[in-house]
């Protein structure tokens, strides 16, 4: 799923993605009575892959239905972040795919990243999700 795919997506789910100044967290969702917002904070993305990872990740609140409020306890939130985060995983780096691009010669975090235009950090996440099962 590429960038454009994501945007695509929230627009068929009536999520509407705002632009805010997030300097801090880069990203919020949130969910009312009349749909879900995402705000996105452009100005602090280093690439448009950290914009379509953090994109993901909060399409992965909505998806999964794992929002929080701000006060929650920390095993709440942790629980609702792992819910998107796999959604993300899942939607982003599919495991055939992964699998596929490992066949076809990516064999390291950064030439995987690249492959799927991700960053690298997220790629580590990838790569550590799915050596857990």
């Amino acid at each position: 799923m590429d960038l454009n795919e994501l945007y695509k997506l929230a627009e068929e789910k009536n999520v509407r993605v705002m632009d805010f100044s997030l300097p801090e967290n880069k990203s919020v969702c949130i969910e009312v009575d009349d749909g879900c917002f995402v705000g996105v904070d452009p100005a602090v993305f280093s690439s448009t892959r950290e914009e379509k990872v953090v994109l993901a990740h909060e399409l992965g609140h909505i998806q999964t239905g794992s929002f929080y409020a701000v006060g929650s306890d920390l095993a709440i939130r942790s629980k609702q972040e792992a819910k998107a985060e796999k959604w993300t995983i899942n939607n982003l780096v599919p495991l055939e795919e992964l699998k596929k691009a490992i066949k076809n010669g990516c064999c390291d975090v950064q030439s995987l990243a690249e492959h799927f235009e991700v960053t690298e950090q997220f790629m580590y996440n990838v790569i550590l999700h799915y050596g857990k099962n």
